[in-house]
Formats: C-alpha cells, structure tokens, sequence
C-alpha cells in the first residue's frame, strides 16, 4: 500500500486491516474480491475524515509463483469536516399522491449530523438507517458536495421520498396442521405521526376461529367452532432521551385455545387461556449493524373452559414479569433477500425480580445465521441456535418427574391430584418448543419437546385418571393394559434447546425461487442438557414467491430421523 506513509498510525493500520481482511494471502483469486478490496481501502480513508481519497489498485501476475501480487497507490486528499445539511423532499406536496411535508425538527433529530464534525462515510451510512427507522421515508440518500478544488467543509444534501403516514391494514390467513384448523382476519391501522414529533402508534386486531375438531387428518365438519382473538398495540416515540433512542410500549389482549394433543377426544372440555400482555422499553441502534433493545415485560394468563363442558381441576393463574435484553449484529446485504452476510442475536431475559410474578428464572437464547453466496443466484444459508433456562422455583416435576405422568401407580387422591399443575404450565409459557415453519419444517409448532400425560392441558387424561384410581383400565394412564403414548403424551416444554438448519436456495425467475434444506434440532428436559445425539433430523424441498405484501412459502420434509442415541 503505497501512499499512507504520512497518515496517522491508526489511520493507516485500519487502510492496512482493510485490504489484508479483504484479500487475505494465501487466497484464490477472485474479481469481485479484488473489487471490494479497492472499495474496503478508499472506505477505510472515507471513514476517518478523508472524503477526498483516491485508491488506484494494480495487479500483477507472478507466473513462477502462480500467484497475484496487489499494489494499492492511496491519495489520502486532505482531512474534511461535514458542512451546511440540506433536506430536500422529492414529491413536493400539492403533487398527486404526494405526502404532505414533514416536520424538519424530528427528522435532524435522528440524523444527529452537525456542521464541523469530522467528515465518517460510516457516520452517514448511520444517519440514513436512523432517518428509515422514523418509518415515515421509503428512501433515503445523503449526498456529500465534494469541490474541485477540494476544501475542507464538505456540504450534505439529504434527499428524501416521503411514505404515507397513514396506513390501513386488510387482510387474513388459514391455519391447517395436526393440531387444529383455523381462519382469522386481520384488521389494523397505523400513523406514523401520531400527535406530531413523527410519533407512531399502530393498532392490529385479529379475529379469528378455531374449527373444532376439524385437522389436517380428521377432516369433519366442525362441531364446537372456538372464538379467538388478538388485539396489538403499539406507541413509538423517536428521539427518546438522545436522537437515535426509541421509547416503546406495546399492551397486548388475546383469547385462544390451547390445543396441544393431536387427537382430541370428542364431548370434552376445551382448556382457554384470556392472556393479557405488554411491554415498555427502549431501543437504540449503533452505527448500522448493532441493535439493543431493552424492555420490561408483563404477562398474564387465565385458564377458562371454552365450551360447556366445565374443566375438571382448577388451572392456575400465571403471572410474569421479566426485563429482556435483545442484542443484534446484522451484517446482511439485503433484509429480505439475502444472498452474502451473517446475523448474530441473543436474547436474555430474568424473570422475577423487583415486580414478582410467579416465575424466577434466567432464559438465554444466541442465535447464529450465516448466508454463503455459491453462485449469482445460488445462496447457502446456516442456522443454529441454543437455549438455556435456569428455573429456581419451578419446573421439578418436568426435569425428574415427567415421565411419571401422574403415575400408573396413582392409589389416592393426594397422589393423583398433586399440584404440579402450576410447576407445568409455567414451563408451557417459560420453556423451550422447536418445530414449525421457521425451525423444524418436519414437525408441527410445539412439536419437538418433553411429552407427558398431562391431564391440564389435556382435560380427558384427568376423567381417566379418576377411573384408574377405581380400577378401571383406560387408554391415558401410564402402565395400563390399554395405554397408548401416542395418542395420550403431549408436548409440555424443555429446559435445553439446540437447533442447526442448512438450506440451498435457487433463484428461478423473477419472484420464483427453490430451496432445498435439512433441519435438525432438540428439546431436552434438564437444564444445559444438549443432546446432540437427539437429531429430529427432516429434510425437504420447498418454493418461494415474492408478492408485495410478503413472500409465499412451501415447504415439504420427511422425518428422516427422530431419535439417534
């Protein structure tokens, strides 16, 4: 690297990192490699300052040692600070289908750009995410004035295509899977200047039924159809305490069925939960990459019979609270069609604390993608993820007990009807499940997890448990002539998950696309618990299309393997 002699020690060793990180000895030689390499270097100069740096590259063959030697000529140029900030709106109001114009105020807010600060390239790339983040632009480009002759101030000019800040939401979905059946719609209003100051406040409500006991392999007309419904909201206040911090709070009220075994058995009571949500917190945003949000959360839930038919023990109340912290490094070149990059996450929360609540643990999920560009329109993704739950007031029963299941050797109604519901359900709401769409396509939601007879969640296990105790043998009770696990365990929820996925995707044409995968994952009752030897090995084939409202998928896996010991 030619040209860097004179610069700033930490100035040069990033132009150094840069083109070293970039082209690494040793290496194939690639084009595009060497593209990014001039990129990486004049970006490494931009970055600190130098808005006026030039990188000439030059590669020479050396045939003997059938290698490419790179020289990089630098012209630094002379250090600049950011001058006058312009913002200009394209679509002036009074246009047809132009937004009206926004306020200055909140949109130099988060730019968070002032006139004599040294000139970054990465300081722009920031602002640019931080005014998309308001929501209320769709496009956003910050064009630096670079004169010639080069001064030191360096004007910018904001060029913005303002969104509608009004925004109504139709639309609807169908579930159909092993467990249930279901059809909602969907209904929903946003504004993204709620009040003024760009404040926005967005509402969603999702009514639906459940079409009982119709499924994807007892296709019936349904008897007991079950009234569900979600209501969402949620308050975003920009430039919360300092430019670049968003206040949230977002209160939630739901009903739903909790339908977890695959066959339901008909004339019995429906367990119900009324769940009331909400959560307050802040999220801020450094640089371009990294993420935090951290959040206080609240949640309630109340069991109910949904049909006539009463529930035949009590179900406790759950009541949660816990802070949460999410971290994210995303390094992807396109959040919606990623083909190059890496996201890195973690989600923490500890549960009990100053405001109580019924459960008191430490929850700790990283997860890893990785995105491999194999040819122009062939990616490779990865996925792995872990979870770890370290429970202090509960979940005995599930990491020792489980297996007994209320027992086949229930003689009393001290041992038949213990209270190990509460110690059950928190881990329902706690714990960890893999399966479903975005996991494990072979199995259904909830599906990979510590199965039992747990007469709460599955009401008709407790009418037959009562009649184990008066001699009677039945089909749900462990140890019986007639059990049938099968038909009678249901998923409760783990203390240990693993997850990993690889997936090749192909682009067809246009929207079109294909991929083929294979998933793999675990649920384990103890705690840190990985059993890498429990597959749940599925692999597949799926198509994707992009429509603009989202992207339609279908997937297809087979169980390969379930259990590998």
């Amino acid at each position: 690297i030619d040209g860097i002699d004179g610069l700033p020690a930490d100035i040069a060793g990033a132009v150094r990192s840069a083109a070293t990180g970039a082209l690494p000895k040793g290496a194939r030689f690639d084009e595009d490699a060497y593209a990014k390499a001039t990129a990486a270097v004049a970006r490494a100069l931009t970055d600190h300052g130098y808005a006026y740096a030039k990188v000439i590259p030059d590669a020479q063959a050396d045939l003997a040692a059938h290698s490419i030697d790179y020289v990089f000529a630098v012209k630094p140029g002379i250090p600049a600070v950011f001058g006058p900030i312009t913002l200009i709106e394209e679509g002036e109001p009074g246009q047809k289908g132009a937004a009206p114009k926004l306020d200055e105020r909140p949109l130099r807010r988060a730019l968070d750009l002032h006139p004599g600060e040294p000139y970054s390239t990465a300081a722009i790339d920031a602002a640019t995410q931080a005014l998309l983040d308001l929501e209320v632009l769709s496009a956003v480009q910050i064009v630096p004035t670079l004169a010639d002759p080069p001064t030191a101030v360096v004007p910018l000019t904001v060029k913005m295509q303002p969104a509608k800040l009004h925004a109504v939401r139709l639309g609807g979905g169908l579930e159909l899977d092993e467990i249930k059946t279901e059809l909602h719609g969907l209904v929903g209003w946003e504004d993204h200047n709620f009040l003024g100051n760009l404040r926005d406040f967005t509402v969603d409500f999702v009514p639906g039924v459940v079409l009982y006991p119709m499924r994807v392999n007892n296709v019936v007309a349904p008897t007991n159809p079950l009234p569900e419904e979600r209501l969402r909201l949620k308050l975003k206040q920009p430039g919360f305490l300092e430019p670049r911090t968003t206040f949230f709070a977002q209160p939630e009220g739901n009903v739903f069925p909790m339908l977890v075994a695959p066959n339901p058995a008909a004339g019995q009571p429906v367990l119900g939960y009324g769940e009331l949500k909400g959560a307050v917190g802040a999220d801020r945003r450094f640089g371009k990459h990294f993420l935090v949000r951290v959040g206080q959360n609240f949640q309630s839930e109340f069991p109910f019979a949904y049909t006539s038919i009463p529930l035949q023990q009590p179900t406790p109340n759950v009541l949660l609270s816990y802070p949460q912290l999410v971290t994210t490094l995303d390094f992807r070149d396109d959040p919606i069609r990623t083909h190059a990059g890496v996201v890195l996450s973690n989600d923490l929360t500890v549960a009990g604390g100053p405001f109580g609540g019924s459960a008191t643990d430490v929850r700790i999920q990283p997860d890893v993608r990785a995105y491999v560009p194999i040819t122009r329109h062939v990616t490779f993704a990865v996925r792995g993820s872990l979870g770890f739950l370290f429970a202090s007031n509960y979940g005995d029963y599930v990491q020792h007990h489980l297996s007994d299941s209320l027992g086949p050797n229930a003689t009393s109604n001290d041992r038949l009807y213990r209270s190990v519901d509460r110690d059950i359900e928190i881990v329902y709401f706690r714990g960890f499940f893999s399966g479903g769409p975005s996991s494990n396509r072979g199995y259904p939601l909830r599906g990979i997890a510590p199965h039992g007879v747990i007469p709460f969640l599955s009401p008709v296990t407790l009418q037959e448990q009562r009649a184990a105790s008066q001699g009677k043998g039945v089909s749900c009770v462990p140890g019986q002539p007639n059990y049938d696990a099968s038909q009678c365990s249901i998923p409760v929820g783990g203390f240990t998950l693993w997850e990993a996925s690889a997936e090749v995707r192909f682009d067809i044409t246009g929207p079109l696309g294909m991929a083929v995968f294979c998933d793999a994952g675990d649920v384990a009752a103890g705690q840190a618990d990985l059993r890498f030897n429990h597959l749940h090995l599925s692999c597949g084939a799926g198509a994707r299309y992009d429509t603009p409202v989202g992207a339609i998928r279908l997937d297809l896996a087979y169980r390969i393997v379930a259990i590998l010991h």
